[in-house]
């Protein structure tokens, strides 16, 4: 299975891995990913990352809402460079920091996912 495969089938089983939608009907496709924080919010930060990024559990020190992101001491998003992004280094990074974290069971975000993310900060992530 590749990477985006393992990551889809990891959130399925997350959500309690239902057989039909709540009305009966096969699941709708997935809607893609875009480039604005929105949908890379409520696509990866709520599926994927909430677990520990909140302000109870292991990654409370690092928030992953808009106004934190951009204001990081870290320097997690800076806007029109992704490629010395907090964000971007920790979600490319293949060893054991990467986020998320592998040891604790988490597939690597999909490709369309750091796409979304590395084109967010490349477009300014003004939206």
């Amino acid at each position: 299975m590749s990477q985006e495969e393992l990551s889809f089938l990891w959130n399925w089983i997350k959500i309690g891995a239902p057989e039909n939608a709540q009305n009966g009907n096969p699941p709708p496709f997935l809607e893609p990913i875009l480039p604005t924080f929105d949908s890379i919010n409520s696509k990866v930060f709520q599926t994927t990352c909430k677990d520990c990024h909140n302000p109870i559990d292991s990654g409370k020190r690092v928030p992953l809402d808009k106004e934190s992101l951009l204001n990081s001491p870290l320097e997690l998003v800076l806007p029109g460079n992704p490629e010395e992004s907090g964000l971007i280094i920790a979600i490319e990074r293949i060893d054991d920091k990467r986020m998320p974290p592998a040891k604790e069971g988490y597939s690597e975000l999909s490709a369309a996912a750091k796409e979304a993310i590395t084109i967010w900060i490349q477009n300014g992530a003004a939206d």
